[in-house]
């Protein structure tokens, strides 16, 4: 009884205290709860508040819960947030999660949204899967991505946060594809020209 009040007592600040930063703070704790009520009022607030700040609060709350349903809330937000500042914040959490559906979330945003700059985010998202998750998607969106920026992107970013000998496998397999771009090739040259220069000191 004494923990349902308290519940209550928390979910009432996270809705109407008068200072931002009890709010906050009553929403992060909702984060911790790991209950399903818990998450449907974060994604109320994160849907539905009028201060932008508090609602990427509550997408940084839903993020700390480790059950699916959080997840397939950030997939929603992600995806259908009216505010692209909140869809940003979304796909950078989905990057945290380590679900299969997380990264296939990412890998259809960076794949067929509109928006460029969310596209981008996506891919740093990909980045940040554990266990290397996103390596084979990074590769596939650099060798047949649309968007020659968007395939730039997925090139630098494999580069930046895989291991180097992987890295200089799928690079030199981009260059070589038939979809190519000057991206791509110029950093296999770059690569190359490294290794030269590696083995001649």
């Amino acid at each position: 009884m004494k923990t349902e009040k308290a519940d209550e007592a928390l979910i009432d600040l996270a809705y109407h205290a008068n200072k931002r930063q009890v709010r906050e703070k009553a929403i992060f704790w909702l984060g911790q709860k790991e209950s399903p009520k818990a998450a449907k009022i974060l994604e109320n607030i994160a849907t539905n508040d009028a201060d932008e700040e508090i609602k990427q609060k509550a997408i940084f709350g839903l993020s700390q819960l480790k059950d699916d349903q959080s997840t397939n809330i950030l997939i929603k937000l992600a995806k259908k947030h009216p505010n692209k500042e909140s869809r940003k914040k979304a796909i950078f959490w989905l990057g945290q999660k380590a679900s299969k559906k997380a990264a296939e979330t990412l890998e259809d945003v960076a794949a067929n949204e509109n928006d460029i700059e969310i596209q981008k985010k996506a891919i740093f998202a990909l980045t940040q899967l554990d266990d290397d998750k996103g390596i084979p998607i990074l590769i596939k969106l650099a060798k047949t991505h649309p968007n020659s920026e968007v395939r730039k992107k997925a090139i630098f970013s494999h580069r930046k946060e895989i291991p180097q000998k992987k890295t200089k496998k799928n690079i030199f397999s981009v260059a070589c594809s038939p979809s190519a771009n000057l991206s791509a090739v110029c950093l296999a040259d770059q690569c190359a020209r490294k290794d030269n220069a590696s083995s001649i000191y």
